[in-house]
């Protein structure tokens, strides 16, 4: 077992290789057995609770437990796992659809093999200066460039009927987030927790605002692996799907083990992680059926749009989702 944590700046040459891979197809091949004939497997995420299922897999010696020698990579933010399965440093990264959309434009040889969890996660934390949606008019507000956090917030001001131009989109690092808002060059953030919660209680009269983009969005974190690892390498791509269903499980049997672990690896405390789980209403189970790809449609064309996106990808390539059916083919709706 290994746990490494990459930050943003470490991914410069990592990206530069994701980039070569994009266009080559590499990235792929023949896996090398682990010790005692496990199949070594990298799996990534950000230091989130969208990857509480990861986490525990690894904690609880689930991964093991399913023939995977496992190593799990934390980055500041899910999709640049993505990279790294694209440069061939993983073998399994998540996230929402709009960064996976944006490298599938590129031509990035991935394929989806399930949804590994939902949630209505994303908060706008704001300053006292905003206590309604119509207060966003004319105010400066944090984003992560080129996420799901700029395509929710942008629903989010249409379906309130605020103009995009009157509020200031800021690229901001979910890193940096708190401490910009805490200088005062942002009136607000959109994220996640645990940044949610460290600005909560650092920055005075900080609040989250209400209603927020659970009105307009749900986060689906998308499984994603190199397509051609995926060819050579059907077992590792079950095993990793059967622990991740147990993993679920556990979470569902084991609340506050399950908490304490995702306290742990986001660097939270165990009542706020309790506490969140809840009001986010997240679900950890596998599966696919024909909302996912409903709502991978409508981004891309969110996305084409506004011009963040050629063309549509092939979406019957994209979700390869036979190798779920043969694990728990009642979870498998299309």
């Amino acid at each position: 077992m290994k746990v490494l944590n990459s930050g943003r700046s470490g991914l410069i040459g990592l990206l530069c290789l994701a980039l070569a891979f994009v266009t080559t197809g590499c990235g792929g091949g023949n896996q090398q057995q682990g010790e005692g004939g496990k199949i070594p497997m990298t799996f990534t995420g950000a230091g989130n609770l969208s990857w509480l299922n990861v986490f525990v897999a690894e904690d609880e010696g689930i991964f093991d437990k399913h023939g995977i020698e496992s190593t799990v990579r934390v980055f500041d933010v899910g999709f640049l796992g993505t990279e790294a399965v694209l440069a061939g440093e993983a073998q399994t990264a998540g996230s929402v659809e709009f960064p996976l959309l944006g490298l599938l434009g590129q031509g990035a040889g991935l394929v989806v093999p399930a949804v590994v969890a939902t949630a209505e996660d994303q908060r706008i934390v704001v300053n006292d200066s905003i206590q309604k949606p119509e207060d966003l008019r004319g105010k400066k507000i944090g984003l992560i460039g080129g996420s799901a956090f700029e395509y929710s917030f942008q629903e989010y001001l249409n379906h309130f009927n605020i103009p995009r131009e009157e509020v200031e989109f800021v690229n901001v690092d979910a890193a940096e987030q708190v401490a910009v808002m805490a200088r005062g060059d942002i009136d607000g953030f959109l994220n996640v927790e645990p940044v949610v919660s460290r600005a909560l209680n650092s920055i005075n009269n900080a609040h989250v605002l209400e209603p927020g983009t659970e009105e307009v969005y749900t986060t689906r974190i998308l499984l994603q692996m190199n397509k051609n690892w995926v060819s050579s390498n059907p077992d590792g791509v079950k095993k990793a799907l059967a622990a991740l269903i147990e993993a679920n499980d556990f979470i569902k049997a084991n609340q506050e083990r399950a908490a304490e672990i995702g306290a742990k690896w986001t660097k939270s405390d165990k009542e706020t992680v309790t506490s969140f789980l809840q009001d986010a209403k997240f679900d950890y189970t596998v599966h696919y059926d024909a909302s996912v790809r409903e709502s991978m449609e409508k981004i891309a064309n969110w996305m084409m749009a506004n011009g963040k996106l050629q063309k549509m990808p092939d979406l019957d390539q994209v979700f390869a989702v036979d190798h779920l059916r043969e694990v728990a083919p009642e979870q498998v709706k299309e």
